[in-house]
C-alpha cells in the first residue's frame, strides 16, 4: 500500500510539472506572438527623405557644400532615406555661423499605411560629434521656405525641407572632419516605444581655414 501510494504521488508532481511547463511555454509563445505583430512596418512606411539627385519631383535648389573662401561646392547631401548623408564642406577656424536651407527633403506617403492615422508627428534632434557641435538652428518648413521649427505635425501627401547652420569657432583644430549627425524622429503611431520610427542622418564639415 505504501509503495503504491508514493507511485502516485510522484505521477501527481510530474503531472503538475507537465502542466507548469506547458503553461510556461503558451506564455512565452504568445509574448513573442505578440512583440513580432506589433509593428510590421518601417520608418520609411511614414516618411521619406531626398536628396536632389533621389528626389522624386525631380526638384532642384538643394544646399551645395562649401569650399575655402566660400566657394560652392557639390550638392551636400548624397543618398535616400537610411543611406542619406551629408557633407557640408569646409569652414574658417573663426566665430562665424553659415546658414544652409533646403539640405534634404522629407516627404509624407500619398495614404498612410495605417488608415485610423491621419497626421505624424516629425521631430528633428541634434548630436554633436565627440569633439563639439558645429550644427545649429535645425528647422524643418515647408518646401521652398526657410527657418522652420524642430516640430511639425504633417498630413499625407506634404512636402518638407530640413534646414540648419553650421556654427564655426575659432578653437575648431585646423584639418579636423567634425561628424555630428541629425535624428529624424516620427511619432503619433500607435503605441510603439520612442525612436521606433527614426532616421539618424550622418553629417561632416572640415575646418579648412580660409575666410
Amino acid at each position: 500500500m505504501t509503495r503504491r501510494l508514493v507511485l502516485l504521488a510522484l505521477l501527481a508532481v510530474a503531472a503538475v510539472s507537465l502542466a507548469a511547463v506547458a503553461f510556461s511555454h503558451a506564455a512565452y509563445t504568445t509574448s513573442s506572438q505578440t512583440a513580432v505583430t506589433a509593428s510590421t512596418d518601417g520608418v520609411s512606411d511614414w516618411l521619406s527623405l531626398y536628396s536632389e539627385p533621389t528626389d522624386p519631383d525631380g526638384a532642384t535648389g538643394y544646399a551645395h557644400g562649401r569650399l575655402i573662401n566660400g566657394g560652392i561646392g557639390p550638392l551636400a547631401a548624397t543618398g535616400a532615406g537610411g543611406t542619406l548623408a551629408v557633407d557640408l564642406g569646409g569652414f574658417p577656424d573663426r566665430n562665424t555661423t553659415f546658414p544652409f536651407t533646403c539640405v534634404f527633403s522629407l516627404r509624407t506617403p500619398a495614404t498612410f499605411p495605417d488608415a485610423s492615422v491621419a497626421r505624424i508627428t516629425v521631430s528633428v534632434t541634434l548630436v554633436g560629434d565627440a569633439y563639439d557641435q558645429p550644427l545649429s538652428n535645425p528647422g524643418l518648413a515647408p518646401f521652398g521656405s526657410g527657418g522652420g521649427a524642430t516640430t511639425v505635425t504633417l498630413g499625407s501627401g506634404q512636402v518638407y525641407q530640413f534646414n540648419v547652420s553650421v556654427r564655426a569657432r575659432r578653437k575648431f583644430t585646423l584639418g579636423r572632419t567634425y561628424h555630428p549627425h541629425v535624428l529624424v524622429d516620427v511619432t503619433g503611431i500607435g503605441s510603439v516605444p520612442a525612436g521606433y520610427y527614426r532616421y539618424d542622418v550622418p553629417f561632416a564639415m572640415t575646418d579648412i581655414g580660409g575666410s
